[in-house]
């Protein structure tokens, strides 16, 4: 039997939802100032069982559009802001796991109109037995490890203190397929294993091309076989998602659930097990890369767990006017950690918090003024205290003393006694390559407290 499919068409203005069923003539024109509309749209994907898909309407002033459905509505921009946003609501009867479909929208604005393709994706490959991802019992130590930092640097008393290096990053290129750079992961890979450390191969790059690539099954299934032709060439242990970040306002949320359930149903056969896990923000802030993950619990079940990057909340990003904010505190990560476990209901295990090898300035430029806490110990910082006055070369010609926060070792062991008190799937660093390599190590200070932790 065909799909069919029902559209019904809504305006957004602001963050206000209007009804488009307004009752205007249908053969009302658009004042003359028609000639300033410009409209650009993303055709995205759904499942056929349904979704929602948004397309995106700008004008400098008043116009009209007309929609699919004959109506005719008034659009001005509010508040300043000329963007207008058109949802599209698919509904499918049955067939769920069909191919890829494609269907045509007009928008019209008096005499102007413009056409774009909406796609209705097929749901992951069809499998009689959909694989999910094992309960997480134990409690991992996890680093990533950049391509552009050398692993030679760090000695096997540092890096057998962790349990997972996540290799960053494999990019998504143009054509779907993706990049990396093979020797540095053929060094960290070798490494880990002489010491049993298991690597995890992490993509990431240009959002707008993961978007585009999750729109289709077609697109999905170049990039899954990219990415897997590099985790089998090398033994890898798995695959980490830092896509950064699917939203849920244009339907690339729903589309990463898709994504995340194919590379499920691969890596997640119990004759061949390996790890599918995946980063994502840190939660404080609602919108719609939090959205994306909390409203879809669907994808919880693929993950085996979720890096949160409980760092980078800084003043100059978040807060522009507040001076001497941490980015990356305690209570930072306390407050990420309540929303995902104790609000949205995701399982306590498969959270694991980060810990930041890199400080920020608070309330003045980024540009010249992080630095890896390496650097900082070595400009004087203290290795257990959170802040410290530097000079940065690369700074105001190396003229002005700022202050940078970040996390020393108290820190690091308080977030690693929080993690282990709510019980959940361990903590990470980002990245490797910042820490120290001696008795100020993070990574060695935080494996020294988990044991401690655990064995007393």
């Amino acid at each position: 039997m065909k799909l069919n499919f029902i559209y019904a068409f809504c305006i957004l203005i602001g963050a206000s939802l209007m009804c488009a069923s307004c009752s205007k003539d249908d053969n009302e024109k658009a004042p003359e100032e028609e000639d300033s509309l410009v409209i650009t749209a993303s055709a995205m994907n759904f499942p056929n069982t349904g979704g929602t898909n948004t397309f995106y309407v700008t004008s400098n002033t008043t116009w009209y559009a007309k929609a699919l459905n004959g109506y005719i509505v008034k659009v001005s921009p509010s508040s300043g802001e000329a963007g207008i946003s058109m949802a599209v609501t698919v509904t499918a009867e049955e067939n769920p796991t069909e191919a890829d479909r494609e269907t045509t929208v007009t928008v019209t604005a008096g005499t102007k109109s413009q056409s774009f393709k909406v796609t209705i994706a097929g749901k992951p490959e069809e499998v009689l037995d959909p694989q999910y991802a094992r309960d997480n019992n134990e409690f991992h130590y996890i680093t990533y490890m950049p391509d552009y930092q050398d692993i030679s640097a760090v000695p096997d008393s540092i890096l057998s203190k962790v349990d997972f290096v996540n290799f960053a990053f494999a990019t998504i290129n143009s054509t779907f397929t993706v990049s990396v750079n093979e020797t540095a992961l053929s060094k960290v890979n070798n490494r880990c294993k002489k010491l049993g450390v298991k690597v995890l191969l992490c993509f990431g790059g240009t959002a707008s091309l993961y978007k585009e690539m999750v729109s289709s099954r077609a697109n999905r299934k170049i990039f899954i076989n990219s990415v897997m032709a590099i985790v089998d060439k090398y033994n890898l242990d798995g695959v980490d998602n830092d896509w950064e970040y699917p939203a849920e306002s244009d339907g690339s949320g729903a589309g990463n659930v898709l994504l995340m359930q194919e590379f499920s149903n691969i890596l997640h056969k119990p004759e061949s097990y390996k790890y599918l896990t995946m980063a994502i923000n840190s939660g404080k802030y609602s919108g719609k890369y939090r959205n994306a993950i909390s409203y879809h619990p669907e994808l919880w079940k693929t993950v085996d767990w979720f890096h949160v990057m409980t760092y980078d909340d800084f003043a100059n990003q978040n807060y522009p006017d507040i001076t001497d904010r941490n980015h990356s505190t305690l209570e930072f990560m306390k407050v990420s950690y309540e929303f995902y476990v104790t609000t949205t209901g995701i399982s306590a295990k498969k959270y694991l918090g980060g810990i930041a090898c890199y400080g920020r300035p608070s309330g003045i430029t980024q540009s010249g003024t992080v630095l890896t806490y390496k650097r900082i110990i070595e400009l004087g910082g203290d290795p257990d205290a959170d802040e410290a006055l530097v000079t940065s070369s690369k700074y105001n010609d190396g003229k002005t003393e700022y202050k940078v926060f970040y996390n020393g070792r108290k820190t690091a062991k308080a977030k690693v006694d929080y993690m282990l008190d709510k019980n959940t799937g361990g903590y990470f660093f980002w990245e490797l390559g910042q820490d120290r390599v001696d008795t100020c190590s993070l990574v060695r200070t935080s494996y020294l407290e988990m044991m401690e932790k655990t064995h007393n």
